[in-house]
C-alpha cells in the first residue's frame, strides 16, 4: 500500500515540475544543437524539442540524411555551426552507413576547445516520445535491445500479481454479468450470443482461445472495423468505453495466457497480415501479451495499418523498459481512462 501511494504521489509531483514549474524558472538556458537523422524522426524532434520550454535543446543546424546531402557542405555547416553558432551538442546515428564519411569529422571535434557532447537520436528519441523510431525497426537493433533471458524475480512478481488481482475483480466483475446479459438480450434479441471466442496470438506465437462480450454484431477474424459492413452495437459502444467487454478475459489471466500488462494480443487471422505487411512485427511476442499496455494508454485504437506501426514501436519500447514501476503506470493510467473517458492519447 504504501509503495503504491509512493509512486502515485512522486509520479503526481514530478509531471507538476516537469510540466507547469521548471519551464517557468528560467534556470536553463538552451544548448544549440547539431541534428543528423532520418526524415520521420527529425521532423518529430524539432516540432518536439525547439517550440517546447521544457527541453534544454535548440537544434539551429538539421541533415536529413535519407534526402541528397553534400557531406563536402554538411560537414562545413557542422564547423561553423559550433565555431558561430557555439553549437554544443550532436544528436546523430552514429551507427547509420550514411554518415559514415562524417565520422572522421565528428571524432576531431572531440578535441575541439567547446566541449562537444554526442547523443545518440534514438536514445534522445525514447527519452521524448516514449516509442522506437521508426528507423530503428531493424534486426540489428532487435537483437542488441531485446532480450529473451528471464528476469526471474520480475516475472515470478508480475504472475503473483496477475493471479492476485485477478481472482479479486473477478469476483466483484461477477456482479456485472446479469447486467450485460439482459443488455445484449433487449439490443440484439433472445437468441444472440452474449460471448464470443476468438483465436489469438500469445507469448512465442502460441495460439490460445480468449474469450470477451460480444460487442459487435458478429465476429470476424482479421479485419479492421472500416474494411468491414460489420458495426459496433451500441450496448457494445458503451462495453468498449467502459473496456466492460474485456471482463471475460480475466479468466484468460488466471490460465497464463496474458497478463493485466503486455502488447496487446492479435486475433490470429489479423496477426498473419500484420506480420507480413510490417517487417519484425512479431517480435512483439517475445513476451505474454496483455490486457492492457503501453501503446494502449499512449495511442488511439488502431484503424489502419499506420497505427499499428506506431502501436508496435510503443510495445518495443515497453519490452526494452518493461519493470513492475511501469506496469503499476499503466495501470493507473487505465483506470484513469476508464473512470474518465480521457487520457489515452499523449
Amino acid at each position: 500500500t504504501n509503495l503504491i501511494l509512493y509512486l502515485v504521489i512522486s509520479s503526481l509531483l514530478v509531471l507538476v515540475w516537469r510540466i507547469y514549474i521548471f519551464p517557468r524558472t528560467g534556470f536553463r538556458k538552451k544548448q544549440k544543437a547539431v541534428l543528423i537523422g532520418y526524415s520521420s524522426e527529425v521532423r518529430e524532434l524539432v516540432e518536439e524539442v525547439n517550440i517546447n520550454p521544457r527541453y534544454n535543446l535548440e537544434f539551429t543546424l538539421i541533415a536529413k540524411v535519407d534526402e541528397e546531402i553534400d557531406i563536402d557542405v554538411l560537414q562545413r555547416d557542422i564547423i561553423n555551426a559550433i565555431n558561430s553558432e557555439k553549437a554544443s551538442v550532436i544528436v546523430a546515428d552514429i551507427k547509420s552507413r550514411k554518415i559514415q564519411e562524417l565520422l572522421t569529422t565528428l571524432y576531431n571535434l572531440t578535441f575541439n576547445e567547446t566541449k562537444i557532447a554526442f547523443i545518440d537520436i534514438h536514445k534522445i528519441y525514447e527519452d521524448i516520445f516514449d516509442r522506437i523510431p521508426l528507423s530503428a525497426l531493424k534486426e540489428s537493433w532487435i537483437l542488441e535491445n531485446i532480450s529473451a533471458s528471464p528476469k526471474i524475480v520480475y516475472d515470478v512478481l508480475k504472475r503473483a500479481m496477475d493471479i492476485f488481482a485477478g481472482i479479486i475483480i473477478g469476483l466483484f466483475s461477477l456482479i456485472v454479468y446479469p447486467f450485460v446479459f439482459l443488455a445484449i438480450k433487449i439490443e440484439d434479441g433472445g437468441s444472440s450470443k452474449i460471448f464470443i471466442t476468438q483465436k489469438r496470438v500469445g507469448k512465442n506465437n502460441k495460439v490460445f482461445h480468449s474469450y470477451k462480450f460480444r460487442s459487435m454484431e458478429r465476429s470476424e477474424d482479421g479485419v479492421w472495423v472500416g474494411e468491414t459492413d460489420n458495426k459496433v452495437t451500441k450496448v457494445g459502444q458503451f462495453m468498449r468505453k467502459s473496456r466492460i467487454d474485456e471482463l471475460p478475459q480475466l479468466w484468460n489471466i488466471l490460465r497464463g495466457d496474458i497478463s493485466f500488462v503486455g502488447p496487446r494480443p492479435d486475433v490470429l487471422g489479423l496477426n498473419k497480415r500484420l506480420s507480413e505487411d510490417i517487417k519484425c512485427y512479431n517480435v512483439r511476442n517475445v513476451i505474454k501479451p496483455g490486457l492492457t499496455g503501453w501503446a494502449q494508454i499512449k495511442h488511439k485504437y488502431d484503424e489502419s495499418l499506420e497505427d499499428v506501426k506506431t502501436k508496435l514501436r510503443y510495445d518495443l519500447f515497453y519490452i526494452e523498459n518493461m519493470s513492475l514501476r511501469m506496469d503499476l503506470k499503466i495501470l493507473f493510467r487505465t483506470v484513469f481512462v476508464v473512470l474518465f473517458g480521457k487520457g489515452q492519447y499523449e
